[in-house]
């Protein structure tokens, strides 16, 4: 389906950009002719042409659809809180102790 769509903002874009750029590419040659209007027409396209019919279809096959029905999906319940351990039974605690109370 994207793929026409991008189809129905390519072709006439192309159309059109022959028409308005041939006055004023008159007597260039063809390669740079086609450079010109390849360019103008994939920027138009990537950034307005594509983009704006991609949001009409949406909002078409949405209002088709009709409204949209929330799922009452069951919540995860949270995991079991972990308990702390004590530095006693780690034998880098005390390093770290004091590593932090000489920064203080």
């Amino acid at each position: 389906m994207r793929a026409a769509l991008t189809w129905l903002v390519i072709f006439p874009s192309v159309a059109a950009g022959q028409v308005l750029l041939e006055p004023l590419t008159e007597g260039w040659p063809a390669l740079l002719r086609t450079a010109l209007l390849t360019a103008l027409v994939v920027l138009f396209a990537v950034h307005v042409g594509v983009p704006r019919l991609l949001g009409l279809h949406a909002r078409a096959t949405a209002r088709a659809r009709g409204p949209e029905v929330p799922h009452a999906l069951p919540r995860r319940a949270a995991p079991p809180e972990v308990g702390v351990r004590s530095s006693a039974g780690n034998p880098g605690s005390a390093r770290r102790g004091k590593g932090r109370a000489s920064a203080r």
